[in-house]
C-alpha cells in the first residue's frame, strides 16, 4: 500500500507444503501470493548500498518438512507515485459501464509501461498508483542483484520519457 509496516502481533510466515516444491531456495522466492521475498544476502547487499523506497519485514519461511529457512524478508516498498506516462504507455481503463463504478476510468491493465522521470528519480523501488501490481526497481537495483549473483528475479528495462 506504499505505508510503513507496523509490527503485529502475529508472526508473518510463509510454507511450501508440498515436497515437490521443496528445494534450493532462490534469493528472491516466488510465491503465489507474488510478494517481493528476499533472502538475507540480498537484504544486506542492498543495505550496504542504502537502496531507497522500501523497507525489509522479516518473514518466516518453511520447507514442506516444516523446517525453517533463516533470513528472508518481505520487500515492503513505499514510493508509490503517478508516474504512468499515459500519452505514450500502452493500457487499458475500465470502462464507463463497469459494474463497480468506483473503478471506472482507472487503470485495470498495462501492456507497455512508459514512466516518467521526474517522478522517479528519488527512489530505488516503486509502484505505480494507477496499476499498483508490477515492481518497478532502478538500474541501481538491476545491478546490485545481477552483479551479486542473486537468483529468483529477471529484469526488463523500461522506458522513462
Amino acid at each position: 500500500m506504499g505505508k510503513p509496516w507496523k509490527q503485529s502481533q502475529s508472526t508473518l510466515w510463509l510454507a511450501a507444503f508440498k515436497p515437490e516444491h521443496d528445494g534450493v531456495a532462490d534469493d528472491a522466492l516466488q510465491n503465489h501470493l507474488d510478494l517481493p521475498i528476499l533472502s538475507g544476502s540480498v537484504q544486506h547487499a542492498m543495505t550496504n548500498a542504502v537502496v531507497r523506497g522500501a523497507e525489509f519485514v522479516p518473514i518466516e519461511v518453511f520447507r514442506p518438512d516444516r523446517t525453517g529457512i533463516d533470513g528472508y524478508a518481505i520487500l515492503n516498498v513505499l514510493h508509490r507515485v503517478d508516474a504512468l506516462d499515459r500519452s505514450k504507455s500502452d493500457f487499458d481503463v475500465f470502462p464507463d459501464d463497469y459494474v463497480i463504478p468506483q473503478r471506472r476510468g482507472m487503470v485495470r491493465a498495462v501492456r507497455w509501461p512508459v514512466l516518467v522521470a521526474q517522478t522517479i528519480l528519488d527512489t530505488d523501488f516503486l509502484r505505480l498508483n494507477e496499476y499498483p501490481f508490477p515492481l518497478y526497481v532502478s538500474e541501481r537495483v538491476r545491478e546490485i542483484f545481477e552483479n551479486g549473483g542473486f537468483t529468483g528475479w529477471s529484469f526488463r528495462e523500461v522506458e522513462v520519457a
